[in-house]
């Protein structure tokens, strides 16, 4: 994969994804800018020209000419990357246009998406078929389906007309601040501000128009954010963790709910997170001295601690082989994956349709290396 890099918004830096995890396929930008892709291929979301499961990497098609990935992102059935020119690149189910190419016709190969206005710095794709891209000057335009209000546009589509089939920018966030870190899950959207606030819409997030978060203020600032199907959790600046909504928030069962202000998890002594990731119904959290925690279900072993069905609530810490110096971690549905600074990719959790790219369909409890 590539070298960790930044790209800069006015005076903030973006921290690009070099991996990403749908429900049922993975992704990843290797070290020449290509991208390979593993899992399920139905609808053509792996991007290699067909729609065959791949069970190891397998090279998507051309980005076009001269072009290269920078950042990836997958939905359920879709996949996105932004290219070093700022453009979109989309590949996948298009039912709802979910890719941004004005139609809904599926695509087994990337595609560029049409009228950004501007360069693209960051790409996030929903689960249920909506996808939002992070622009140059910190706005946010979004395409694909409509029914919860993920869009951002102050309406919430009907069932006759569920869809936007090409990128268009959001409401202004609130106090028409820029948003600097963007994420999406399958009903809502999340983007923390210049000020350390967090904005949110969709279905669990504010309605269909950003509205702020509790809690994440000028004095309780965040500097990243994830959502998963039903909460959010937001990374502060001083690297603690605070979640909210409903389901595996650390402060009781499945059905618990909470407002963000409760630090949780407990990250050890000393110890603070520099990523969160959220999967359907598991959590994970990268630490300041490359180790990993995960809490939440364990059915397929997302936990990752080689035990499976463990302890729910209170955090595991994830074992790996040796310091490899991990750097940049995305959950899907049921499964987590992980890049190295030794340019390895390490994935726990479902392996069904081969998604977690070992030559095989079985699941790991605890971290095994993808096959190059």
């Amino acid at each position: 994969v590539v070298n960790q890099s930044v790209v800069s918004v006015s005076d903030f830096e973006i921290k690009p994804d070099l991996i990403a995890a749908g429900e049922d396929h993975t992704c990843a930008i290797q070290s020449d800018g290509s991208v390979r892709c593993w899992g399920e291929g139905s609808y053509g979301r792996l991007g290699h020209g067909g729609g065959g499961d791949k069970n190891t990497p397998t090279a998507t098609a051309s980005l076009g000419a001269g072009r290269t990935a920078i950042d990836i992102t997958a939905g359920s059935t879709h996949t996105c990357a932004v290219l070093d020119n700022g453009s979109v690149a989309c590949w996948g189910q298009n039912n709802y246009g979910q890719l941004g190419d004005g139609t809904t016709t599926n695509r087994l190969t990337p595609t560029q998406t049409l009228s950004l206005g501007r360069p693209a710095v960051a790409v996030e794709a929903g689960s249920h078929f909506s996808t939002c891209a992070l622009l140059d000057n910190g706005s946010v335009s979004c395409w694909g389906r409509n029914h919860k209000g993920q869009l951002g546009r102050g309406i919430t589509n009907s069932t006759a007309n569920l869809s936007q089939r090409t990128p268009a920018l959001t409401l202004p966030m609130p106090g028409g601040l820029p948003v600097v870190a963007l994420d999406i899950s399958h009903y809502m959207v999340c983007g923390v501000l210049s000020d350390g606030s967090i904005a949110c819409w969709g279905q669990y997030g504010g309605g269909n128009t950003p509205s702020l978060q509790t809690f994440f203020n000028s004095s309780n600032p965040a500097i990243d954010v994830s959502t998963g199907r039903y909460a959010g959790c937001g990374l502060l600046e001083n690297g603690s963790v605070t979640c909210w909504g409903i389901g595996w928030l650390g402060t009781g069962g499945e059905a618990q709910s909470a407002n963000a202000g409760v630090i949780w998890p407990n990250l050890g002594p000393g110890r603070t997170a520099v990523e969160v990731e959220m999967g359907r119904k598991h959590r994970c959290v990268l630490l300041d001295d490359d180790s990993v925690i995960c809490w939440g279900d364990d059915f397929y072993g997302q936990l990752g601690n080689g035990a499976g069905q463990g302890s729910k609530n209170a955090p595991y810490s994830t074992t790996f082989s040796s310091n490899l110096g991990l750097q940049n971690m995305n959950s899907g549905h049921w499964h987590t994956c992980i890049t190295s600074k030794t340019n390895e990719i390490y994935c726990w959790g479902d392996g069904n349709s081969g998604k977690l790219g070992d030559g095989s369909n079985n699941h790991n409890q605890a971290p095994g290396k993808t096959m190059h």
